[in-house]
């Protein structure tokens, strides 16, 4: 009996959250060790010349705001350079994703509907990007600043917890600049509408409780973008990520069309190989989700306003901002990083459908609903047993780099092992190398270090300045050697580049790629 009344005072407590989140961690640690070339080398290359004393924004280049590049450095430099550590990290970050998105739902819907919103969220969306990515850092700020802000528990520390909301809406501007834009609105817009409710002698001051906001989000920005503009320069920080983002990365993601041409939970380039992951067709049905729970609270506000009224509306806000934050590019990929909030707003639904009278007559059909999201999440799980023998089937290979043992494809094993091999040939003690216009992951995996402040420089996306400083660095500081991706691109696309390439010669090519070393002296 005992037994019995635990298990339903941990269904009924916010424990069962943080058991889900345990098993989360398993879950994503149990996948491969893969390392993706671009977005999340491009983090974790970064991190690492931080690690090595340079400077984001004036060393190398990067758009978005430092913060998932100091964490990094910060584990490496606990770890060294280890993918597993990021990962681990990254799959940490993503179980507190789990437990927050728990305790969210819990406001709004039953246990069982958080339950089955987590699994959803574990199953068909972190699967879709298992990498280290600001992103996924960015959704787990974003939760944990709407469970602290939306929770009854600390009523009686007002002050402290606002200024804890305004820290983590800081670091998630910190960590993607137009996450924490939309998320400070969110916020703003939150404690006015909780102040509606709250007895003027004991509830939140409006004007205070947004003061003691803004107090947290200036004091964790100032620290952490004061330090990058020190190091580097506030113009560099500025360029980088406001004037580039409007100037050239929304205009390049237009003009490559991978956002004009791609609609709501669509298909970007070079993505579809990620779709089998997930439903796609769950994604394309979210927009209809608002919609509906916007008719819903319309019809319920009629017989007035309580606290549960506007949780929900603001579990609606924080979705359609954060809808608007990826509508540069909507693809199937960026829908899965904000797919939690979408899922907590569906709860809600849910929970109403089965709170409905008519599954009152006759009694049987009141275990149809909880029955149809226990079948669902059997269901899922399947799905999820199958994701996992599925990522693992797609990398045959393993191979041991400078960041740990890598699972891979025969292709990039066998690029791995020529690059490194041509570079055992140079004179050099300390291996230099330039990838273009991208795959970054070599810097990491061989080691070698990029001399140009550019992991990524491609037309249409890096500027002609860009391109001048990158063919200058190459001039001062000659690589050791040259990796050109014979299928995307060809340093012939850009005459300076091509004028670099003068100095060197073809030592071998493979899986997609022509690697160049120095010419002998004459």
């Amino acid at each position: 009996m005992q037994i019995r009344s635990g298990m339903q005072r941990l269904w009924r407590s916010n424990g069962l959250g943080w058991l889900l989140g345990l098993g989360v961690f398993g879950y994503l640690m149990a996948f491969p060790q893969t390392l993706n070339g671009a977005d999340e080398s491009f983090i974790l290359y970064g991190a690492s010349r931080i690690l090595k004393g340079q400077a984001i924004y004036r060393d190398f280049f990067e758009f978005i705001t430092p913060g998932s590049f100091y964490l990094f450095a910060g584990v490496f430099a606990i770890a060294g350079p280890s993918l597993l550590a990021a990962r681990a990290v990254m799959a940490a970050t993503n179980a507190l994703s789990c437990v927050f998105l728990f305790r969210l739902t819990r406001q709004v819907a039953s246990a069982l509907e958080a339950c089955a919103a987590v699994v959803v969220f574990v199953v068909l969306c972190l699967p879709v990007w298992r990498m280290a990515s600001p992103h996924w850092l960015s959704t787990t700020l974003c939760l944990a600043t709407a469970t602290l802000l939306l929770s009854e528990c600390w009523t009686e520390t007002a002050r402290a917890r606002a200024v804890a909301v305004g820290v983590l809406a800081g670091l998630t501007f910190c960590t993607q600049q137009h996450r924490g834009v939309f998320l400070t609105i969110w916020v703003t817009a939150t404690i006015v509408a909780l102040s509606y409710l709250a007895p003027r002698a004991l509830g939140w001051r409006c004007k205070r409780q947004i003061a003691w906001v803004a107090l947290g989000w200036l004091a964790v920005t100032a620290g952490i973008l004061g330090h990058a503009a020190w190091q580097g320069s506030l113009r560099r920080l500025l360029y980088a990520t406001f004037t580039f983002v409007f100037r050239n990365y929304f205009t390049a993601v237009h003009g490559t069309n991978l956002s004009g041409k791609v609609s709501w939970a669509g298909i970007a380039p070079l993505t579809g190989g990620l779709v089998a992951a997930t439903w796609l067709k769950m994604f394309e049905l979210f927009p209809w989700v608002l919609v509906l729970e916007a008719l819903a609270l319309a019809w319920a506000v009629r017989r007035g306003v309580s606290r549960t009224l506007l949780v929900r509306g603001a579990a609606l806000l924080l979705a359609g901002l954060m809808s608007v934050c990826i509508l540069y590019l909507p693809d199937f990929i960026h829908v899965a990083f904000i797919a939690p909030f979408f899922l907590i707003v569906t709860a809600a639904l849910v929970d109403r459908l089965r709170s409905l009278s008519v599954w009152n007559r006759p009694r049987f059909l009141r275990m149809a609903p909880p029955a149809a999201l226990i079948v669902v999440c059997a269901v899922l799980l399947s799905k999820g047993r199958m994701n996992l023998q599925n990522a693992w089937r797609q990398v045959p290979e393993r191979f041991e780099t400078a960041v740990g043992e890598l699972d891979s494809t025969t292709p990039m094993r066998e690029a791995f092992q020529t690059v490194r091999v041509v570079l055992a040939t140079t004179p050099s003690s300390h291996k230099t190398l330039f990838s273009y216009p991208a795959d970054a992951w070599f810097y990491l995996a061989v080691p070698a270090d990029n001399p140009t402040p550019f992991d990524l420089l491609l037309r249409g996306y890096n500027t002609p300045e860009q391109f001048r400083e990158a063919a200058a660095a190459l001039r001062e500081h000659p690589p050791d050697g040259l990796v050109v991706s014979a299928v995307s691109a060809s340093l012939r696309r850009y005459p300076e580049l091509d004028a670099v390439l003068r100095d060197y010669q073809l030592a071998a090519r493979v899986s997609g790629y022509e690697v160049y070393v120095r010419k002998p002296p004459k």
